[in-house]
């Protein structure tokens, strides 16, 4: 998981915006009072929170450490049918 990025700031928006890590942009889903921090160019540091899911994975960025980061216990994916690999799993 991702929990943490450093770089520069390359596309704020009220929302999200795009970090340069070392060469690579992450699209960074954020809070208005983060974004409002945030200036193109200028250096920073977003603390992460990383959604996996079975067809995306999500970035969602906060100032602070430790806002809003959820349970870190795991949990099947929701069921997308009858061929879930969950339904035979003896977890």
């Amino acid at each position: 998981m991702i929990a943490q990025l450093s770089g520069t700031v390359l596309k704020a928006g009220a929302t999200s915006c795009v970090l340069d890590v070392g060469g690579v942009g992450f699209l960074v889903h954020v809070t208005p009072s983060t974004a409002a921090a945030l200036r193109p160019g200028e250096a920073a540091v977003v603390h992460t929170s990383m959604v996996v899911r079975e067809d995306s994975m999500t970035l969602f960025g906060f100032a602070e450490e430790g806002s809003a980061r959820p349970s870190s216990s795991p949990r099947p994916p929701r069921e997308s049918g009858r061929s879930s690999p969950w339904r035979s799993c003896r977890c």
